[in-house]
């Protein structure tokens, strides 16, 4: 019986790019967004890839209160949950005190909130079959970089939620892995902070393509990583943070 993946934040970047690359590895998929259209056209895409492919679609929000039954009855009952990607997240910039508080309340309630009920959702599916939770976390969760005071404080808060996550969750057979992808081509870079596309903004970084990082995503996970990156240049910049915080 072939296994599931499931994907929130699955309609662009590096959700999209893990659903792919989950159809290439004939995984089955449950694929969570916000955008249903944009879900429709990626299933279609994955079935090109494996016809055999099974596609679950969720149009959801992580943040509606909601979000934690509306996962759990979409998930088939009695199929193994191989790995639950807690993807969505979004960012904003700004100087501190000019941001709004609502805009502090958006960014955490996606990155944070978002990632603690996706994880509630997923954890009895995951300890049945000893799963694997992958949560994106961020470099800005070890090192804070200015002018984005929400977004530091959103991935710190991950960072110590996979931590917590991966000291309970050991004897129940689940891995935590904590992914800090570092500069990845993602509308992520792209939006301002009314969640509009614009120029990218980090024209001068050398950054990776979204299947690029999906295929190392699938390697460090399922390799049982417990913290990677899966850009060189981030990943000396993470051993540097941790040997000189």
């Amino acid at each position: 019986m072939r296994s599931f993946v499931l994907i929130t934040g699955a309609s662009s970047g590096i959700g999209r790019a893990l659903a792919v690359e989950g159809a290439k590895r004939s995984y089955d998929l449950i694929l969570i967004a916000r955008r249903a259209a944009m879900l429709e056209t990626l299933k279609a895409e994955c079935l090109a890839i494996d016809p055999k492919c099974e596609v679950i679609l969720v149009a959801a929000d992580v943040t509606d209160p909601n979000f934690e039954s509306i996962l759990v009855s979409s998930m088939p009952a009695g199929r193994n949950l191989k790995i639950a990607f807690a993807n969505a997240g979004i960012a904003s910039a700004g100087k501190f005190e000019k941001l709004t508080m609502q805009e502090y309340e958006r960014v955490f309630d996606v990155n944070v909130t978002g990632v603690v009920r996706t994880a509630r959702a997923v954890l009895p599916a995951l300890e049945a079959c000893r799963g694997h939770l992958a949560i994106m976390g961020s470099l800005s969760g070890h090192v804070a970089n200015p002018l984005a005071a929400p977004y530091n404080i959103s991935k710190f808060a991950v960072r110590g939620f996979s931590e917590t996550l991966r000291a309970e969750l050991a004897h129940r057979g689940v891995t935590v892995s904590l992914i800090s992808p570092g500069p990845v081509k993602s509308e992520i870079f792209s939006k301002n902070n009314k969640g509009e596309l614009v120029d990218n903004p980090l024209p001068t970084l050398k950054m990776l393509s979204a299947r690029t990082a999906a295929r190392r995503m699938f390697d460090g996970v399922l390799r049982g990583k417990r913290e990677f990156s899966v850009h060189w240049q981030m990943t000396s910049v993470l051993l540097f943070a941790r040997t000189f915080p």
